[in-house]
């Protein structure tokens, strides 16, 4: 596709639904698991140790899947990728929701983080396309808060349908919100253009792996790799501990979901 020069107006637009997309694929299928642990653990009948066997698939599904990106975008273009993957990520929640039995639920988990990676990586190189040069950092800083708008999400939707209509409930109610979002994705990319084949043009060529050793670079893979064993495992197992561990209430859980989603939406865009 030939490059334009940026709108302004839709530059903005398409930013604030990617940040909304963001918030769908991860807070929902990424976070939302780790929210529902205690209740689906109960109800399908697994323990502890599988659900850390699932979360531990589900990072490797999303390493293969960010890996496995580039050449999708090359073959059907950023805007299909990001539509496929949304489309899908909605059907596999309301899926969960419906699950008969933990591996069903298992494979439709990775699933999800699948989805959360293939949806992000195409994005990069649409606001790079869209959005002037001087505002794209701030773009994608909105765009990577998204994560925690949709957490914000999570502490307010869990509380309100788990009591009353079970978890299955608060699956269904995220797939559903999340391909009425398709629907307005599809109309906004369509609209631009942005839905047609495999992108054209030279490609770049790769950074040498010798460069890639440096230790400025060792430093950061080093910082990524320790937030990774940190945060992962604290977010999949918060929940539980809350209810299983301090006895505490469902709304005392989503209130520590809300709260995590304000900080790190204030801090993104401070950041």
């Amino acid at each position: 596709m030939e490059n334009r020069s940026p709108n302004p107006s839709f530059a903005w637009t398409v930013t604030v639904l990617f940040t909304v997309v963001i918030a769908a694929a991860y807070a929902f299928g990424v976070y939302l698991f780790p929210s529902l642990i205690p209740d689906m653990r109960r109800s399908l009948g697994f323990g502890y140790a599988e659900a850390g066997g699932i979360a531990a698939a589900r990072q490797v599904a999303f390493l293969v899947t960010a890996l496995a990106s580039a050449a999708a975008v090359r073959r059907f273009g950023a805007g299909l990728v990001i539509l496929g993957s949304m489309l899908l990520c909605g059907l596999a929640l309301c899926g969960v929701g419906a699950a008969p039995g933990t591996w069903v639920a298992a494979v439709l988990l990775i699933v999800l983080n699948a989805c959360a990676a293939s949806a992000w990586i195409p994005m990069v190189s649409l606001v790079a396309r869209i959005v002037a040069f001087q505002h794209q950092g701030k773009a994608v800083g909105l765009i990577a808060s998204g994560t925690n708008y949709g957490l914000c999400l999570n502490g307010l939707l869990v509380p309100a349908l788990l009591p009353a209509l079970g978890w299955r409930s608060v699956w269904l109610a995220a797939g559903g919100i999340t391909l009425m979002l398709c629907g307005l994705l599809w109309w906004t990319l369509a609209r631009a253009s942005l839905l047609s084949g495999g992108t054209a043009g030279p490609r770049r060529r790769a950074m040498p792996w010798r460069l890639a050793f440096q230790p400025q670079y060792l430093i950061v893979y080093g910082l990524a790799c320790l937030g990774g064993l940190a945060g992962v495992p604290f977010a999949n197992y918060f929940s539980a501990f809350i209810r299983d561990d301090l006895r505490l209430s469902i709304a005392v859980s989503g209130e520590g979901w809300l709260a995590m989603g304000v900080a790190g939406a204030l801090g993104g865009v401070v950041f």
